[in-house]
């Protein structure tokens, strides 16, 4: 049998580090693609150490030589954090506003699919969560260390397990994470944008200027403002609405409450009163020692399914918490963890939120 030989053409590099690479990478990402293509390379692949911030410049650039990027991939059905909740991978589409390294939200320019040959990791992820994330070799994680060093390590490089047999969340040799959210300062949001077609603004206040039927009304709402202020009280309420909210198709607005949560039944009337003018209402139920707050408004109602979601399963951080600035970010998530979470007590020092929404988990 005659030997075939191997061209350049035939063979992809899969282990390249670039500048990007502290203390081991040379390749000069404007530079490195071109010099592949001119041997005669068809696709160049780039592997940097624990961090990605030259992927998007490694990809024009090869765009640029004409050779397919190869980087490290997400299988299909991995979860991408976007502006918009959580999505799989293969939804995501050009325009999409995705979360980077970084902490910063960015549109999306384009998106690749390639075939792999070589290993995937899964990592599972412990304390009864049951999701997973598998991706190939080269695609960096973010990980805090028991130690608390915060590092991008590639699947192989992440140690699992506990650090003993002690139980205990504190336990973990490490601890997969998000990049933190950067400060946008955004200062308030327009419940116009957020409202159907048929509803405008006048004199800075809502009103329905569409009428559906012969027999609706153009109702205004003179109470009800265009804009509110995102402040940690606002953004409190939301979380307490994700936790223990609800509304129907009618207009009607619900917290629902332990009856003994006096604190938050509270807040949740004196926000309503002040900041929309409604006299919410109180509903004891003796049989599920709950007690709902209450109050009908057409508007502040379709904001709430909008921005924050419908069911329990569907619920979801607004976007414009996102882009706060950070007293309303741990406002939010402080009015979830006293909606759901669990108490920290002696044996378990740590807060711990359970929902079945995706979004907020």
């Amino acid at each position: 049998m005659k030997a075939r030989k191997i061209t350049n053409a035939d063979f992809v590099h899969l282990h390249n580090h670039t500048e990007y690479s502290s203390f081991d990478g040379l390749n000069k990402v404007s530079e490195f693609p071109k010099a592949a293509a001119e041997k005669g390379f068809k696709a160049l692949a780039m592997t940097d150490h624990g961090n990605i911030g030259g992927a998007f410049k490694f990809m024009q650039q090869c765009a640029e030589a004409g050779i397919k990027p190869i980087v490290g991939c997400l299988l299909q059905g991995q979860e991408i954090f976007t502006l918009n909740g959580v999505k799989p991978v293969e939804q995501i589409r050009t325009g999409d506003m995705v979360l980077t390294h970084k902490g910063r939200f960015r549109k999306v320019l384009r998106t690749m699919t390639r075939q792999h040959s070589g290993e995937l990791y899964t990592i599972n992820l412990a304390h009864g969560v049951s999701r997973s994330l598998s991706l190939t070799e080269e695609h960096p994680v973010l990980i805090r260390k028991h130690t608390g060093e915060l590092d991008w390590l590639k699947p192989g490089d992440i140690e699992a397990g506990r650090k003993s047999k002690k139980q205990g969340i504190s336990e973990w040799l490490s601890y997969v994470c998000l990049p933190k959210i950067r400060d946008y300062s955004v200062e308030s949001v327009h419940l116009l944008r957020y409202l159907p077609d048929r509803f405008s603004d006048d004199d800075e206040y809502i009103r329905k200027s569409i009428k559906e039927n012969k027999f609706e009304a153009l109702t205004e709402w003179d109470n009800i403002p265009s804009a509110i202020r995102i402040d940690r009280d606002f953004a409190y309420l939301l979380g307490l609405f994700c936790s223990e909210g609800s509304t129907d198709d009618n207009g009607r607005v619900t917290f629902s409450f332990h009856c003994d949560e006096h604190e938050f039944i509270d807040f949740c009337l004196e926000w309503i009163e002040s900041n929309l003018g409604i006299n919410a209402r109180t509903q004891k139920r003796r049989d599920r020692n709950q007690t709902d707050v209450y109050f009908n408004n057409v508007p502040f109602c379709y904001f709430l399914r909008e921005t924050c979601g419908v069911g329990s399963e569907n619920k979801k951080i607004p976007s414009f918490i996102l882009q706060s600035h950070k007293e309303a970010q741990q406002g939010f998530v402080r009015g979830l963890l006293d909606g759901d979470g669990k108490k920290p007590t002696d044996t378990a020092p740590q807060e711990v939120l359970r929902v079945t929404s995706l979004d907020l988990a």
